[in-house]
């Protein structure tokens, strides 16, 4: 190999690097839509964005002016869980831009921690679209089955903890299905669920009233009472005869 100077090292280093990036029109640019060329910080920030990864946000980022991507942060302004605060959520966010100008937007938030979500759309310059977040609810079948006996423990596929609510569904033998929704605060994790159904015959000579409980903990339910009332002339106390057919966790 032959030696040079480091002068001439220096000259033809230039000149291959201005070879390959060019000048004019022939200049080498960032990459776009219609040529090759250079990833930029900014172009490979959003091709990251783009294939799934998320941007941290500052705390007290408002979310209402982000550009489309994915983001996560805590303590984040305009959230959909201002009663979550320190709670890690996701936020992605698409948007168009109408012919007229107007920013067709939708930021859907999900609470990492239990997987909530919540959507916000924004519909151009429209006066009618709702202005605040709702709720995509989301159920996980905690048990199935069919069960009536009182003192029965039932093993729940997932702790009540993180749910909002617990749906219960029932069979009382004669008047149908009925499913029950008990709400509770986030973090419980013990409750009681009182559920009531009630069947009356088609001529209306007698009806049956049906009660029961169930205590549910973390991940297990118990049949804790199970009662039919039947009234026909005189009351009747009867147990035994409600039937439990699912639970549910609601998110």
């Amino acid at each position: 190999m032959k030696k040079v100077s480091l002068k001439k090292a220096v000259e033809l280093n230039k000149q291959s690097i201005q070879s390959h990036i060019g000048s004019g029109d022939q200049a080498h640019l960032p990459v776009s839509s219609e040529h090759a060329g250079f990833m930029t910080p900014d172009l490979f920030h959003n091709q990251q964005l783009a294939s799934g990864n998320r941007q941290w946000l500052d705390v007290g980022t408002d979310v209402q002016t982000l550009a489309p991507g994915h983001y996560v942060g805590t303590d984040i302004q305009n959230s959909a869980f201002p009663d979550s605060p320190g709670a890690i959520v996701l936020v992605d966010v698409t948007d168009a831009t109408g012919v007229d100008g107007s920013d067709y937007r939708q930021i859907v938030q999900m609470l990492s921690v239990n997987g909530e979500i919540r959507v916000m759309n924004l519909h151009g310059k429209s006066t009618l679209t709702p202005k605040g977040y709702s709720t995509i609810e989301r159920v996980e079948p905690l048990w199935t089955g069919s069960v009536d006996t009182v003192g029965t423990t039932l093993t729940l596929a997932d702790t009540i903890a993180n749910m909002s609510a617990v749906r219960v569904t029932t069979d009382n033998g004669g008047g149908g299905v009925k499913t029950t929704v008990i709400p509770k605060p986030k973090s419980v994790s013990a409750l009681v669920a009182g559920i009531e159904d009630t069947n009356i015959t088609t001529n209306g000579d007698s009806a049956s009233v049906f009660e029961m409980s169930i205590s549910l903990n973390n991940n297990t339910a118990k049949i804790t009472t199970n009662t039919v009332y039947d009234i026909k002339q005189q009351l009747q106390v009867k147990t035994g005869l409600m039937k439990v057919l699912s639970i549910e966790g609601v998110f």
